[in-house]
């Protein structure tokens, strides 16, 4: 008896062997695995009496052949999401849109960063600390603040859902773009805007087919299978939150991912957790936006983008104006400090070096918000894309509306 099952021992060493197999216990309770389930997943292969029995036999090839099966799955769907960023790079536009006036490389402009402030929205956080509003002296606002976060942080939180707010110009698009570009995740990149409105999708489509037309449906098919498996993985991040043309309903019904239902009531089903429950999910809006979701679709953390620090404000400024960055700096530093100010916010930084920089312009003479965006337009009427179309009229209003807003 013993002899027996020593025989059988050895027998399914040199089997193990021979086919690649690792071979663990003794006599009626030897168990044989794959030698490639070590760190894989792939199912193991019992055995509980001898080797060469013919059923035995069977339940290996059948176990060899699902493994292979589950593995050509598995290329196949990781083969399509790969497709989806390909496709989803094609469409990204460029990180940052230079306004008329500045000519620079676009992929040489140094990336700098605003504040990053994780704040209690909800309880009144990023509220400036004076109530009144006085001019700025050159310094950005300082805001009631939990704690400032570092770029290279912003998604190693455990925080499953996050809104990036700020005010116009702040760079939430272009933040958006860069945490697109993210290694720790496998980002799908959407905007609120390009959303269908007044009709009814189901959630797959709306993630994959309205915005990938141009890939198969099998491929659309399988890179959605492999998001609900790798849901751990995947970052979903929509742009814009106060561009969509919609609101959210205080009641939101349940639905399954298949169910035709309108954009709002899929998205809030995203928000609460009910679809995608383990996905990491990103925001950007303005404020206004953000503060009017429901209780039950709130994110769970919110971050404001502040204004650029004066070393990062000041590396752009020089930057963008080139030759003329010292005489521009220190003629707007000393002689206008309300426009040197707007110089903080990305966008406005441009539209203030644009009008320095304009041909017309006389150093001195950019003294107030009505000037720089007077001659920010009046430079955009002299180029060639607008053919020297008369802009006079829209010229006066903007004066009016600065005058009014600025009074």
């Amino acid at each position: 008896m013993v002899m027996s099952r020593f025989k059988r021992l050895i027998k399914a060493f040199l089997f193990s062997y021979c086919h690649g197999l690792y071979l663990i216990g003794f006599g009626t309770k030897t168990r044989i695995f794959p030698k490639n389930i070590f760190p894989s997943n792939n199912p193991l292969i019992f055995f509980t009496s001898s080797i060469d029995h013919p059923n035995e036999q069977q339940q290996i090839t059948k176990s060899l052949e699902a493994n292979k099966a589950d593995h050509r799955k598995l290329g196949k769907r990781e083969e399509a999401i790969g497709k989806v960023l390909q496709e989803q790079n094609k469409r990204r536009e460029d990180d940052i849109r230079l306004q008329a006036g500045i000519d620079v490389s676009v992929a040489d402009i140094p990336v700098v960063h605003p504040t990053y402030t994780k704040v209690f929205y909800y309880q009144g956080g990023a509220v400036p600390k004076h109530e009144t509003y006085a001019p700025s002296t050159g310094e950005p606002d300082t805001f009631e603040r939990d704690e400032n976060i570092e770029f290279e942080e912003l998604l190693k939180s455990n925080d499953r859902f996050t809104a990036f707010i700020g005010y116009p110009g702040s760079g939430k698009t272009t933040l958006s773009k860069r945490l697109a570009k993210t290694e720790e995740y496998t980002c799908l990149y959407y905007k609120f805007m390009e959303m269908p409105i007044g009709e009814k999708v189901s959630f797959r489509k709306l993630i994959m087919d309205n915005i990938y037309p141009d890939l198969d449906e099998t491929t659309r098919e399988d890179a959605w299978e492999w998001i609900k498996e790798n849901q751990k993985s995947c970052l979903l991040l929509f742009d814009g939150l106060d561009q969509a043309e919609w609101s959210f309903q205080d009641k939101v019904p349940k639905v399954d991912y298949d169910t035709p239902q309108s954009v709002p009531i899929l998205i809030a089903n995203l928000c609460n957790k009910h679809f995608l429950p383990d996905i990491k999910l990103v925001f950007t809006s303005r404020p206004h936006s953000v503060i009017t979701l429901p209780a039950p679709l709130r994110p769970d953390s919110t971050i404001l983008l502040g204004d650029m620090p004066l070393d990062g404000m000041k590396e752009l400024f020089y930057y963008y104006a080139g030759a003329s960055a010292d005489k521009l700096w220190n003629d707007l530093s000393r002689n206008a400090k309300i426009v040197f100010a707007l110089c903080y916010n990305p966008l406005l930084l441009q539209l203030v070096i644009a009008a320095g920089l304009a041909p017309t312009t006389k150093f001195g003479k950019i003294s107030t918000t009505t000037r720089v965006f007077a001659t920010v337009l009046e430079n955009l009427r002299c180029s060639e894309h607008a053919k020297h179309q008369d802009i006079t009229l829209l010229v006066k209003q903007v004066i009016e509306l600065n005058l009014f807003l600025f009074a």
